[in-house]
């Protein structure tokens, strides 16, 4: 026999008085699986609230990248400067940024020498490797009451380099 035809079975042998406590039990149990189903719902709902905003912000935000992505890769490289030129660029990016970093110019890239706020002196160091195409052969960084003090050798590399 199924489980279906037992159950009938002793709900057919039960009392009418059993029967009904066994249906409003039935009922009971029904309204709690509801209720907590609804209560789930809602806080996923709640969740999702908060969540979506953020996820939509950070697809416009990949989006952007990928269009700035895009539009580096259309544009040609410029062509290389002189390291004189490199030396002189570092110069007064260090000075705009309120460094104290004194530059020289080398025959294949520059020497760096002095000091500053850390965030101000790495984001200086980045954009040297970005825009000067400037990158570190020989770099101390050693932190310090001032800051960090930064002193090392930087490479000129040509836009044919990786």
């Amino acid at each position: 026999m199924s489980a279906l035809t037992t159950i009938r079975q002793r709900l057919a042998a039960a009392s009418p008085r059993e029967r009904n406590a066994l249906g409003l039990a039935g009922l009971v149990v029904g309204i709690g699986l509801l209720f907590s189903v609804g209560e789930w719902a809602y806080g996923e709902r709640i969740r999702l609230a908060v969540r979506l905003p953020e996820a939509e912000a950070r697809l416009a935000r990949m989006q952007e990248q990928a269009d700035e992505l895009g539009r580096l890769k259309r544009t040609t490289a410029p062509a290389d400067a002189p390291v004189v030129v490199r030396a002189a660029a570092a110069r007064a990016s260090a000075e705009a940024r309120g460094l104290a970093i004194e530059v020289e110019a080398l025959p294949d890239g520059i020497m760096i020498s002095g000091s500053g706020a850390p965030g101000l002196v790495l984001d200086w160091l980045a954009a040297l490797q970005a825009e000067q195409r400037l990158r570190p052969v020989e770099l101390e960084l050693v932190a310090s009451e001032d800051g960090l003090d930064v002193d090392g050798r930087l490479l000129a590399v040509d836009s044919t380099t990786p």
